[in-house]
C-alpha cells in the first residue's frame, strides 16, 4: 500500500465510493493517499478477488491486495516457501531486548530498518499518535518467544534477499539517522485498529525515502496471518518499494485491464503485485494500472539517482579475462556472491592437476529470488558441463578434467528480477592449496595466508563498516558482542584490544584467543556506556597479521537521550485526593503532608497520573520520618483499574535514595503501564500512622532501549535497604524491583562482599512466598486479637505455627515479627 506525496504522480490504486467500480485515473495528485483495505474475512479464510467487497472511503483509498490479504489462505500457520517451513511451536520467553542484531550489508550507503520493538510517532501525515506495539504472534507483547525470534529472523532474511542487489543494508539495528536518502523505518506490529482507523495491512508514502514525506512505513502484522513471517516479509518489501518510488504492477489482456494488482501464477508473482500464494516473488518490469504500455522497471527505479544508493559493486568478473580466482583449500572451495543485475554473470577461475570437479550453487535458503545456472568451461571458453535443473533454484555439476586452468560461471536462468545471493561450493581434485589467479592464460599458486573476518550475530562487517548501538537513555548501557573468525588458510594472530576506546564506549570482555587456526573464532564485547547524553562515535581498531587488513577498522556510533522527565503529584495538586479521616500538616514537601491513624484501611490517599506513554515506570515516595510512623505503610499500584502490585514501606526511616526537585525519594516499585493511567494508593491498614506526601514517577526505559532491568539507583537502594535488616518493607521493595538474576549481578559489581553473596542467587520466589505468608499471618493476628473471647493461648498457638514455618531460617533480619 502507498501514500503519494508530491505532484505530478499517477494514482494506481484509487477506488470510488461506489462498490465495485474504480475512480478515473487522476493525472496530478498532491499528497495522494493510497490505502489498501482489509476485508472483514481476512483472519478467517481466503478473501475473494471481487473488488466490490473492499472498503473505500473518500475516493482516494485503494484496495491493494498485498495489504488486504486478498488470496491469503490463513487456515494454517505454516509458511510454505522454497527452502523453508516455519510452524508455531511451544517456546521459551526472551526479553524484548533479545531481538537478533541482523544486518545484510553493514556499512552500506542506505538503510532499511525493520523495527520489531514497537514504535510511536506523535504525527504521521494527517494522523496523530501513531503507536505500533511490539511484534507478537501470541498474546504476550512483553517478551519474545523462541518461535517469534525465529519469525523475525525469517522476515529479515526474506526482505534482505529482495534487496540483496542494492547498496542498502536491511537491518534490525536502529540507525543513527532517518534523514532523506539515508534510512527508512518499517514499524512492524499490531493492527490497523491501533491508530490508523481504516482497514489495512500496511501503509507508506510513495517516494518518501527521497522526498519530504515521513520516512516511516507501517506493516500491521496482526492482520497478516497473525504475524506469519512470509506474509509479513512480502508486505514489508512491498511497502519499502513504495517508499523508493514504486507503484503497483498490473495485469492486462491487450488493452483491457484485468487486475490492478498482478497476482502472477502459483510459481511466481511480482513483489509490487500480490505474491502471498506464489512460490517465488521478484522485482518486475511490467505494466502498471495506468496503461498496458506504461511499464515500470522496478530495479532501475530503486537504484536510480533519486534514491542515490544504487547497485552493489560487482563482486566477480563477468568474463574469462576478468575472472576472479577461487581459493582452493585442501581441494575444497567456498565462495559467496550476488547476481545483482539482470545481465550480471560471475566468472571464477581455478587451476588443477586433473581429476574430478564437483560444484554446487546454493541460492538463499529462505525466500530465494535467484534461479541459478552453473557452467564449467576450459581455458578456451568451451563449455564442458552445466547445471540448470528445472525442479530447483540450486544448480550443480560434476566432471572429470585434465590438468590446466578452468572457469566456473554462475548466472541466472534468465528473465527480469532473477537475481539474488548464492554460495558456490564443492571440491576440485588436484586443486592447489591456497588460491589461484588467472587472467585467462594460466594460473599461479598463492601461498596460504590468514584472513580476518568480523561478524555481529550472523551479519558480516567489512573493515570501515559502521556498527550502530541504537538509541538508549542516559544510565542504560547497550552491549554488542562481536565474533572474529579466521577465514583464511594460515594461522591468524590477533592483538588484544586496548581498554582505551572512543569516548562513550568501554570494553566488557576482550578477545579470548590471540591465535586462531583456519576456521577458529573468538569473541569480544563492547558497551555503549550511556553515561552522557549525546551521539558517541569513534573508531575501534582490530590489529592482526592479515596482510591486507592488518588494521581492521570499525566505526562505532550510537545515541544517548535524556531520561523522560519525572512527574510529581503532591498533596493538593491535580490528581491527588483522599477519602476517610486524614489530618493535614504543615510538614513534608510543600508543607502539606497528610496523616492517618492506624485503622482498617478506610482512609485512602490516591494519586492518579494520566496521559502516560506506554512503558515501565519507577515509582518513588517521600515522607517525613518518625518513630510514630508505620513500619508497613501499604502502597498499591494500578494500571488504570488493573492491579499491578503492592509494597509495604517502613516510614520510620527517611525516604532516601533519589534526590530530585528539592526532596529525597524512596523507590517503592517499578511497573509497566499500558493503559495511559497509573494510580498509586496509600491506606491506613498498618501498624501505626501512615504519611501521605508526594509521589514521583519516571519512565525508566523505552522500547528502543537495550537489555536492562533497573536504574542503578533503584537497585542499589533496594539492596542497601535489605541489608540494613531493620524492617520487612525493604524486602518487599527488593522483591518488587529486582526480579532477575541479571539485575542482582549488576548490583554485585558495585556492592560489598556480603551483598554479592546475598545476590548470588535469584531468591525472588522465596521472598515473595515469605512476604505473602507474613502478610497473611499479620492479618490473622489482627483478626484473632479483635475476636471476642480470644485468648493469649490462641495467639500463642498462631505464632507457634509461624515459628515452625521459619524453623531453620535466619530470622535475625525479621525482628519485626516478634510479638
Amino acid at each position: 500500500m502507498s501514500l503519494r506525496k508530491r505532484a505530478p504522480l499517477r494514482s494506481s490504486c484509487a477506488a470510488s465510493h461506489e462498490p465495485g467500480k474504480h475512480a478515473a485515473k487522476q493525472e496530478k495528485v498532491s499528497r495522494k493517499l493510497q490505502v489498501e483495505s482489509l476485508e472483514p474475512r481476512l483472519l478467517m479464510t481466503a478473501a475473494s478477488s471481487d473488488s466490490s467487497e473492499l472498503v473505500s472511503t473518500n475516493g482516494l483509498w485503494c484496495a491493494c491486495p498485498i495489504c488486504t490479504g486478498r488470496d491469503l489462505n490463513l487456515t494454517t500457520e505454516s509458511s510454505t516457501t522454497t527452502g523453508t517451513t516455519s510452524t508455531t511451536t511451544v517456546a521459551t520467553s526472551s526479553p524484548i531486548s533479545s531481538i537478533p542484531q541482523l544486518s545484510s550489508r553493514a556499512g552500506a550507503a542506505a538503510t532499511i530498518y525493520l523495527d520489531f520493538n514497537g514504535h510511536s510517532q506523535s504525527t504521521w501525515g494527517q494522523w496523530s499518535n501513531a503507536v505500533t506495539p511490539v511484534y507478537s504472534r501470541d498474546s504476550d507483547r512483553t517478551t519474545f518467544s523462541s518461535s517469534e525470534l525465529a519469525s523475525i529472523q525469517e522476515i529479515w532474511a526474506r526482505v534482505s534477499e529482495d534487496f540483496a542487489p542494492f547498496n542498502i543494508n536491511v537491518t534490525t539495528v536502529e540507525p543513527p539517522s532517518f534523514g532523506d536518502r539515508v534510512a527508512v523505518r518499517v514499524a512492524i506490529g499490531g493492527n490497523w485498529s491501533d491508530w490508523f482507523g481504516q482497514q489495512a495491512g500496511g501503509v507508506a508514502y510513495v517516494g518518501s525515502f527521497a522526498n519530504s514525506a515521513p520516512n516511516t512505513a507501517y506493516v500491521f502484522s496482526d492482520a497478516l496471518g497473525t504475524g506469519n513471517p512470509r506474509y509479513v516479509a512480502e508486505a514489508v518489501s512491498h511497502e519499502v518499494g513504495h517508499t523508493l518510488g514504486l507503484s503497483h504492477q498490473a495485469t492486462w489482456n491487450g488493452n483491457t485491464l484485468v487486475d490492478e494488482y498482478s497476482s502472477g501464477t502459483s510459481a511466481w508473482a511480482p513483489v509490487m503485485g500480490v505474491g502471498y500464494n506464489s512460490a517465488r516473488t521478484t522485482w518486475h518490469n511490467g505494466a502498471t494500472s495506468n496503461s498496458a504500455s506504461s511499464y515500470q522497471d522496478d530495479m532501475a527505479i530503486i537504484a536510480n539517482s533519486t534514491n542515490a544508493f544504487g547497485y552493489i559493486a560487482d563482486d566477480a568478473g563477468n568474463t574469462q579475462a576478468a575472472a576472479t580466482a577461487l581459493t582452493v583449500t585442501s581441494g575444497s572451495v567456498s565462495r559467496a556472491g550476488v547476481i545483482s543485475t539482470n545481465s550480471d554473470i560471475d566468472v571464477y577461475s581455478f587451476t588443477t592437476t586433473g581429476g574430478t570437479v564437483s560444484l554446487n550453487v546454493a541460492v538463499a535458503s529462505i525466500g530465494a529470488n535467484l534461479d541459478s545456472v552453473v557452467e564449467l568451461r576450459n581455458s578456451s571458453g568451451v563449455l564442458i558441463v552445466s547445471g540448470n535443473p528445472s525442479t530447483s533454484q540450486d544448480a550443480s555439476l560434476a566432471a572429470s578434467v585434465g590438468s590446466g586452468t578452468y572457469f566456473v560461471t554462475v548466472k541466472s536462468s534468465g528473465g527480469y528480477g532473477n537475481v539474488g545471493r548464492y554460495t558456490l561450493s564443492g571440491t576440485i581434485a588436484g586443486g592447489s592449496s591456497g588460491s589461484t589467479t588467472s587472467g585467462g592464460s594460466g594460473g599461479t599458486t598463492t601461498p596460504a595466508a590468514p584472513e580476518i573476518s568480523l561478524f555481529m550475530g550472523t551479519s558480516e562487517i567489512r573493515t570501515g563498516g559502521v556498527v550502530h548501538f541504537g538509541s538508549t537513555v542516559r544510565g542504560v548501557a547497550v552491549d554488542r558482542t562481536f565474533t572474529i573468525k579466521n577465514t583464511g588458510t594460515a594461522s591468524l594472530s590477533l592483538t588484544s584490544l586496548s581498554s582505551s576506546l572512543p569516548a562513550g564506549f568501554s570494553l566488557v570482555s576482550n578477545i579470548t584467543r590471540t591465535s586462531l587456526t583456519p576456521g577458529q573464532s573468538t569473541t569480544f564485547t563492547i558497551r555503549m556506556t550511556g553515561a552522557t547524553v549525546g551521539s558517541p562515535a569513534g573508531v575501534l581498531n582490530l590489529r592482526s597479521n592479515d596482510s591486507d587488513e592488518s588494521t581492521f577498522r570499525i566505526n562505532l556510533s550510537g545515541t544517548v537521550t535524556a531520561p523522560p522527565a519525572a512527574r510529581i503529584i503532591d498533596n493538593g495538586a491535580a490528581g491527588f485526593r483522599t477519602s476517610g479521616a486524614w489530618t493535614t500538616s504543615t510538614a513534608g514537601r510543600d508543607r502539606d503532608s497528610h496523616f492517618a491513624a492506624k485503622g482498617p484501611g478506610s482512609s485512602v490517599a490516591t494519586y492518579t497520573f494520566s496521559s502516560l506513554p506506554s512503558g515501565t515506570y519507577q515509582i518513588s515516595a517521600t515522607w517525613g520520618a518518625s518513630k510514630t510512623n508505620a513500619t508497613d505503610a501499604p502502597y498499591t499500584f494500578y494500571d488504570g483499574t488493573r492491579l499491578l502490585g503492592s509494597a509495604r514501606v517502613n516510614q520510620e526511616n527517611s525516604s532516601t535514595g533519589i534526590s530530585d526537585a528539592g526532596s529525597n525519594w524512596r523507590v517503592i516499585g517499578t511497573f509497566t503501564v499500558s493503559s495511559g493511567t497509573l494510580v498509586v494508593t496509600l491506606n491506613n491498614k498498618a501498624n501505626d500512622r501512615v504519611v501521605a506526601d508526594a509521589i514521583r514517577i519516571q519512565q525508566v526505559f523505552t522500547s528502543s532501549s537495550a537489555s536492562r532491568s533497573l536504574l542503578p539507583e533503584e537497585v542499589n537502594q533496594a539492596t542497601s535497604d535489605y541489608l540494613a535488616a531493620d524492617t520487612s518493607a525493604e524486602m518487599v521493595t527488593l522483591v518488587s524491583s529486582s526480579t532477575t538474576s541479571s539485575s542482582y549481578a549488576a548490583v554485585s559489581a558495585e556492592s560489598s562482599a556480603s551483598t554479592s553473596e546475598f545476590l548470588a542467587e535469584d531468591l525472588t520466589p522465596e521472598f515473595a512466598l515469605l512476604g505473602e505468608t507474613i502478610s497473611l499471618v499479620r492479618e490473622m493476628d489482627e483478626l484473632t486479637s479483635s475476636l471476642t473471647g480470644s485468648s493469649a493461648r490462641d495467639r500463642d498457638e498462631l505464632w507457634s505455627a509461624v515459628d515452625e514455618l521459619l524453623a531453620g531460617c535466619d530470622t535475625s533480619r525479621f525482628d519485626w515479627l516478634e510479638r
